[in-house]
């Protein structure tokens, strides 16, 4: 019975033991938390032995000699401390972490990296107004850096840093909510550093990717919270929603946070945060950004769009609009244009631009431009067109047949006219038309020849052209009215702006009437409508969608995309053309998520500029699958979204019913235990008190009995 006793106290104080190592354990770091990892830890440990120690004792023998005495074994129990040394798994920081309070963060002597905000301190002095002293960034306001300056240290407005000088990276502003009192927070010693040490540990934990976050700023949030900012920088592609999804589990995991948000980093407001050239516009993406050398400005390095830009020699190059009898001089990012000696400047408010050549005496096999011919050629100016008119009575007296003329190429001859005037018509992108412009004007030049070809008169004579026409064809176009030209204002400018990828193009997603935001959900039974405009007061310019897809990211050309719009024409009932080739405004519209089964979506459009010529249409004809007979004059892709697909209703109808079924199954349950209760109560007492017969007619009993005479 002693050793049982034994044994069972030791395991009891083992067990004692063991139970406060994981009451320790559990009390110190949070199992949810981040940056755990399980390593051997050898500990020395102390626990009480028991001994059973005889020893002898004299005793009376018992029996009728009441003197004899026996010696006896007896045995006692002794407890002795001994000490063991043993190895086990425990859980804690991981390597290059230590434990900061419940989590595991960067040690104290990583605070330049955990504070530091973004960019670099000036070389020079160059301090802001009303510089505040410092010890860490996070000391200092907005995304002013704490650098030393005139011997001490002073808050700074940045510059832009070596690690941002790529047009690349991915970087997101995240904010983080959680329930710590601000003040308390502030007034404590190294109550912020910790704070941010945590958040980053954190944040880094939950995108398991190798990220660089930086602090930037921290604000009392109603009752009770603090509202930290940081900047998520990493050199590698990352979505928007992707970071969201991955930083929402904070809330699941860690208690203290009450919520998480994630947007977009505008890097062309912040010049720490990208490095563009003097001369380089910068363009925000999602994400990133871009940087493009402006015009006038050649970039000496591809690798590194916009970062190095240099004056562009436009006149070496040709890249100019200057008259082709105009000379082209360059200048720091730009140049001029002057008229060659003897040429007109019909727009002296941009010389060189519209030179016209002189008048000269019409002398066989030689360039002639003389009075009679100006007022026999008249010139008509178009939209996308020039029409040349030429009176017959010229021709005739110049003996030049009607044939014989062109405009700019030989296969481009007389395609019009009545009995009095030959007519010559060939659009901007045809006979070589030269077409140049600049920030104010379009010039569409092209040249009117004649063959020299000798031939044979009615009346049997040979006859040979008197001149040989070479005359340049100028129309000269304003972009703010266009003249002479029969459409108005921002049209043309409209379309090659478009071809360049700027301008007023626009692609929107649209509820019927409204505009819908950025990350909309929408259910597959709901319709989302691709609008594309292009701000243009021109009846004769025409939008036209000719194919559309979707991808689950931002690519275009993204690898995995469906198409339901291809050549104009629906590929799916799920989608409808609204209005196409119309005007200049086109709108398709798609159940876009009941064929597509993905969570976010972008929407991408291959769009055509369209020109009205005469009795051509812009218009597609999806029955007869035709080709429209109109001029296409610029394509580009425009995209949109994101789309969310919401699976709100369905859940919602669903826990609707099994809340309903629920209920039922309970109310049955509840009334089917009181039923049986009820007789099962019964049943025992009436077994327990007897049985009673109820009946009003007495039960006939059945009995035999004998008479015995006396």
């Amino acid at each position: 019975m002693s050793w049982m006793l034994s044994v069972w106290v030791a395991t009891a104080l083992l067990s004692l033991c063991r139970g406060r190592n994981t009451v320790h354990e559990g009390n110190s770091l949070s199992e949810s938390g981040y940056h755990l990892c399980v390593h051997n830890e050898t500990r020395n440990v102390s626990f009480l032995v028991m001994h059973t120690v005889p020893y002898a004792v004299t005793k009376p023998c018992g029996g009728w000699l009441l003197w004899q005495t026996c010696t006896v074994t007896q045995y006692r129990m002794t407890y002795q401390t001994e000490h063991k040394t043993v190895m086990e798994q425990v859980t804690g920081c991981c390597s290059g972490y230590e434990q900061v309070g419940r989590y595991c963060a960067r040690p104290v002597n990583r605070s330049d990296e955990l504070t530091a905000k973004p960019g670099s301190c000036p070389t020079a002095d160059g301090l802001c107004p009303r510089s505040e002293d410092c010890e860490w960034d996070m000391d200092c306001p907005g995304w002013q850096k704490c650098c030393h300056q005139s011997g001490s240290f002073l808050c700074t407005d940045p510059t832009s840093s070596a690690n941002y000088s790529e047009n690349g990276g991915y970087r997101f502003n995240a904010t983080v909510t959680v329930k710590t009192d601000y003040q308390q927070l502030s007034s404590s010693e190294r109550g912020i550093l910790n704070h941010t040490r945590l958040l980053q540990a954190m944040v880094t934990g939950a995108l398991q990717s190798d990220v660089s976050v930086y602090y930037l700023s921290s604000q009392p949030v109603h009752p009770y919270r603090t509202a930290t900012s940081l900047l998520i920088d990493c050199n590698f592609a990352l979505s928007l929603h992707n970071v969201t999804s991955k930083l929402h589990q904070l809330l699941k995991y860690i208690q203290e946070v009450t919520s998480v948000s994630v947007e977009d980093v505008d890097e062309c407001a912040q010049s720490a945060l990208r490095q563009c050239s003097l001369h380089a516009d910068c363009n925000n993406t999602v994400g990133s950004y871009r940087c493009a050398c402006h015009q006038g400005f050649i970039d000496v390095d591809p690798r590194n769009p916009g970062a190095h830009c240099t004056d562009f020699n436009e006149c070496a190059s040709e890249d100019n609009d200057c008259s082709r009898w105009a000379t082209c001089t360059n200048t720091w990012a730009s140049y001029t244009c002057v008229c060659l000696d003897g040429f007109i400047d019909n727009n002296p408010e941009r010389p060189g631009r519209a030179c016209q050549a002189p008048a000269t005496t019409a002398t066989p096999l030689r360039t002639a431009t003389n009075v009679s011919m100006l007022r026999a050629i008249s010139v008509q100016c178009r939209v996308a067109a020039i029409t040349l008119t030429v009176t017959k009575d010229f021709l005739l007296s110049n003996k030049i047949r009607e044939h014989t003329l062109y405009l700019g190429l030989p296969e481009c001859g007389v395609n019009g006219g009545n009995a009095t005037h030959a007519q010559l018509t060939v659009a901007w992108n045809e006979c070589g038309t030269s077409l140049v412009h600049n920030e104010t004007y379009y010039t569409a030049s092209v040249t009117l020849f004649n063959t020299m070809e000798v031939y044979t008169s009615d009346s049997g004579k040979v006859e040979v052209p008197r001149i040989r026409l070479e005359a340049p064809i100028l129309c000269t176009y304003m972009k703010s009215t266009l003249i002479s030209a029969d459409f108005g204002s921002m049209g043309y400018d409209m379309i090659g702006d478009f071809i360049t990828g700027s301008g007023s193009f626009q692609v929107q997603l649209m509820n019927g009437t409204m505009p819908l935001p950025n990350n909309h959900s929408l259910s597959s039974d709901e319709a989302v409508v691709v609008e594309v405009s292009l701000n243009s007061s021109s009846e004769q310019i025409k939008v036209v969608i000719n194919k559309c897809w979707a991808t689950p990211t931002q690519n275009p050309a993204d690898a995995y995309s469906l198409t339901f719009l291809e050549n104009s024409c629906s590929l799916n009932t799920y989608t409808k053309v609204l209005m196409n080739g119309n005007s200049s405004t086109a709108r398709v519209s798609v159940k876009i998520f009941s064929i597509v089964n993905l969570d976010v979506i972008y929407l991408h459009c291959l769009v055509q500029i369209c020109v009205e010529i005469g009795s051509d249409t812009c218009v597609p004809d999806c029955l007869q699958r035709t080709v429209r007979s109109s001029k296409t004059i610029g394509t580009a892709v425009g995209s949109s979204g994101s789309l969310l697909q919401s699976y709100d209703e369905s859940l919602e109808e669903g826990f609707s019913l099994l809340y309903v079924v629920g209920l039922s199954c309970l109310g049955i349950g509840l009334t089917l235990f009181f039923i049986i209760g009820f007789v099962c109560i019964f049943y025992f007492q009436r077994n327990r008190i007897g049985h009673y017969n109820f009946s009003v007619k007495p039960k006939q009993e059945n009995f035999t009995y004998l008479v015995f005479n006396t």
